[in-house]
């Protein structure tokens, strides 16, 4: 999977970073896949309108990077080379429960049977990008039933997730004057819609959480917990019918609440400052 990682970094993360003058804030957003959606138009993404509300608040000029955050080996490296080239004031950590929790049929089949189950695993894959077949109720109810016959893998395991995540962390606690946020996943995901599935990601994202808790602590960083009310079961009307991203209402919600916090970083950060 690391492989396939590096792809998707390389196609939606490795853009130039323009700057014109020094903003007042900048932020470096390590985002998911819900911040490259076509479904979503790229000024009603969560970074752009995270843009726009701190601008609005803070009466300041703001810049804001979103990048995918994607916990391969070469992580760390991309991450440094971000900052060493936009010069972040603070870099926002959003870990995402899909990384340890989402169990997937194709990705199974490729790591299971090499060159026949990569085109089997392509197959799926190239259903779940298609969004009238992926938002179908019947595609749901058949991932679901793969998942508990068949089996599903998760994108990564537990302690490989936790190893990129330290190796980025340690990297950038070199920065004195680079502030670093880590705002945990949301609940577990349950791709074969049990029970026993649903507790066996429980555990498993238990565990990721609480392993990138203490990484946070060691490196003296901000530590957020992803904020009960924006679940996904809180409120399903905020996603987007595959069930996964979220639609435009959904990032409103989720930039609402990193604006909020943001700017309050950004207070305290200035009054520590001499």
């Amino acid at each position: 999977m690391d492989a396939l990682g590096d792809r998707i970094v390389s196609r939606y993360a490795l853009g130039p970073i323009n700057m014109t003058e020094r903003a007042t804030m900048r932020i470096l957003r390590l985002s998911n896949s819900n911040d490259i959606n076509a479904r979503i138009p790229p000024e009603r993404r969560m970074g752009s309108v995270v843009k726009a509300l701190l601008e609005e608040r803070l009466q300041e000029t703001v810049e804001v990077q979103t990048r995918l955050l994607w916990p391969t080996p070469r992580c760390p490296e991309l991450v440094s080379g971000w900052a060493e080239e936009f010069e972040p004031d603070i870099v926002y950590f959003l870990l995402s429960e899909y990384w340890t929790t989402y169990e997937s049929v194709p990705l199974m089949l490729r790591r299971r049977f090499g060159r026949v189950g990569a085109r089997l695993a392509r197959l799926g894959k190239d259903s779940a990008n298609t969004p009238w077949f992926a938002e179908n109720a019947v595609f749901h109810r058949a991932r679901n039933l793969a998942v508990r016959t068949i089996g599903g893998a998760t994108p990564f395991t537990v302690d490989e997730a936790l190893a990129a995540i330290e190796a980025t962390v340690r990297l950038l606690a070199r920065r004195e004057e680079t502030v670093i946020v880590v705002r945990g996943p949301a609940k577990a995901m349950n791709s074969g819609g049990d029970k026993a599935g649903l507790r066996r990601n429980e555990k498993r994202l238990a565990s990721f959480s609480a392993g990138a808790q203490a990484i946070a602590e060691r490196y003296r960083t901000e530590w957020l917990t992803f904020p009960a009310h924006l679940e996904h079961d809180a409120d399903p009307s905020v996603l987007l019918g595959d069930r996964i991203h979220r639609n435009e209402e959904g990032h409103l919600a989720i930039a609402l609440a990193e604006a909020e916090t943001l700017s309050a970083i950004w207070a305290r950060l200035n009054r520590s400052r001499p």
